[in-house]
């Protein structure tokens, strides 16, 4: 009795224990059942065939991925020959690209030298003259005859009785023809003689020789396009004088040009320089600066004249002009107005004649010629 007791106590309080932890339902119910295995679970399970078959429809599909992938890397190939090829070609292209830089470094050079030299020809044409219809006595015709006979045409025929020095006269080769023969090319010494034999052109009239001036091509262009103009303007206005000289038309002493730019004839109008500082020499007298000016050389002995008018003799200065060869414009003007009284250089003399012989030179766009007139 004792012993069941105890184990129907012991029995009581697990299940006391049990219930208060919650573990144990106070009502279960019937137990659950197991799901049978029925014919639509039979039916859902793959064969293996149908494993068979996915994986031959894989198996394709990677092999058109791989076909896919060897021909874009077969093009690839081919694009990278290609590009390799365009490098070899651009290799060579620019070795070609060099030599071609160096050839026209080179015509660049000779361009710049045929430039100058074009630059030379036309300030030498400003002396030329061209004399058509001159007929040579016998071929093949002697330089001294035909220069003869240009000095015997400007004595007789044009009336100039003293002795025209000329640089060169000579037959070309082209130009028109006037009485079966080329024009003569003759090179005056002076800017003065040759407008003298251009301006007494008129006494050739009823000879058959014309004498018109040295041209480019660039300068008849232009001179044609400002005889046009010059016709609108006298068309409308009669009473304007108008002129051309060289490139150059003057209408009641207004300069025009031809622009090529614009293609028009416009008004000139001269590059405006800036205005130049005027040298300064200054010498150390007594510890005080005077202004010294240059004064030509006077029996080999160059001077410095100082702001009160007196001479010194300039051995010592480095400003001194070597040998007294060389005076500035201010010096010559001083010159001619302190060294009044000593023995003159007679090749300053000379050499103040020949600039003043050059003024009408400077002033040829200003003094049109009779003859240019003509040619309007």
């Amino acid at each position: 009795m004792g012993q069941s007791s105890v184990q129907a106590c012991l029995l009581l309080i697990i299940e006391v224990l049990l219930l208060r932890a919650g573990d144990v339902e106070s009502n279960p119910g019937p137990p659950r059942r197991q799901p049978s295995a029925g014919p639509a679970a039979a039916n859902k399970a793959p064969t293996n065939e149908e494993k068979l078959a996915r994986m031959e429809d894989k198996v394709k599909e990677y092999e058109e991925k791989i076909d896919h992938l060897e021909k874009t890397v077969k093009s690839h190939r081919s694009e990278i020959d290609n590009l390799k090829n365009l490098v070899k070609n651009l290799d060579g292209v620019e070795d070609k690209l060099l030599g071609i830089t160096t050839k026209m470094d080179a015509i660049t050079g000779v361009y710049d030298d045929l430039h100058e030299k074009m630059h030379e020809i036309d300030k030498t044409r400003k002396n030329n003259l061209l004399f058509y219809g001159i007929k040579p006595d016998f071929l093949p015709e002697i330089q001294t005859q035909l220069e003869a006979k240009i000095h015997e045409m400007m004595r007789v025929s044009l009336h100039i009785s003293r002795e025209i020095p000329c640089t060169k006269i000579s037959r070309m080769i082209s130009g028109p023809e006037v009485r079966g023969c080329r024009p003569v090319l003759v090179n005056f010494v002076n800017w003065k003689d040759r407008e003298e034999v251009l301006r007494k052109a008129a006494f050739l009239r009823g000879t058959h020789i014309y004498v018109t001036e040295d041209l480019s091509r660039k300068v008849r262009e232009h001179r044609h396009e400002l005889q046009k103009y010059a016709r609108q303007i006298r068309s409308k206005s009669p009473n304007k004088k108008c002129m051309i000289r060289q490139d150059k038309l003057f209408i009641d002493n207004h300069m025009y040009v031809y622009d090529e730019d614009k293609h028009d004839v416009v008004p000139f109008t001269r590059p405006v320089s800036p205005p130049r500082a005027p040298s300064r020499n200054y010498i150390n007298v007594d510890n005080v600066l005077r202004r010294s000016t240059s004064v030509h050389s006077v029996n080999g002995e160059a001077y410095l004249v100082n702001g009160d008018g007196d001479k010194s003799p300039r051995n010592a200065p480095a400003s001194a002009s070597v040998g007294g060869k060389y005076a500035s414009t201010e010096s010559l003007l001083v010159n001619h107005h302190h060294v009044g009284g000593l023995d003159h250089n007679p090749q300053a003399d000379e050499s103040h004649d020949l600039m003043k012989e050059s003024i009408p030179e400077s002033k040829e766009e200003e003094e049109p010629t009779q003859a240019s007139q003509d040619d309007a």
